[in-house]
């Protein structure tokens, strides 16, 4: 475990920090976490029942449920050693949102990837299909940020129509935020 105590992740899905307070739950696992005060080294196993002498930041995993299977994946476009891009399709969120852990673009690419720190650098709406830039590289994700950030960069969305639509030009429509 780094110096922060963090566990890896577990099936891609990364654990949640808390502090506890009075005893370590008979639950689950708790890892201390870093912090100044603390009475246990980062990245140790709290003792189930344990008291606590004061509140101990600690990491755990969730039980993550079994969700039901999105049967549309992603295609990875590109890769290098600081990123990934890939192709999600509709219907696969890109992050997770509370009722969906498993089956995201992010958890899937660490699973498949065998790499905890892929994180996307922008997300598209679950019903929108197209390339996710994610970083895989904590030690240049940053500057890439950076490029969202600031708005340097530059992102298009196409829509396809189901029926003629007659019109004798291009047509551009601008998405502002309200």
């Amino acid at each position: 475990m780094p110096n922060s105590g963090r566990p890896p992740a577990r099936e891609g899905i990364s654990p949640r920090k808390t502090v506890l307070r009075g005893y370590v739950p008979e639950k689950g696992e708790y890892f201390a976490a870093r912090a100044g005060d603390s009475p246990y080294p980062p990245g140790t196993l709290l003792p189930a029942g344990a008291e606590l002498p004061r509140p101990v930041p600690a990491w755990y995993h969730l039980t993550v449920p079994a969700e039901r299977p999105i049967p549309f994946d992603y295609s990875v476009i590109y890769a290098d050693r600081d990123l990934i891009v890939a192709d999600k399709p509709h219907f696969l969120p890109t992050t997770t949102n509370g009722r969906l852990q498993r089956e995201t673009l992010q958890t899937r690419l660490r699973v498949d990837f065998g790499e905890d720190d892929i994180v996307p650098l922008h997300r598209l709406d679950r019903l929108t299909a197209g390339l996710v830039l994610c970083s895989r590289n904590p030690a240049t994700r940053a500057a890439y940020q950076r490029i969202f950030g600031e708005g340097s960069a530059v992102k298009r969305y196409r829509g396809v129509v189901k029926r003629p639509l007659y019109v004798d030009r291009e047509i551009t429509l601008h998405m502002h935020k309200p």
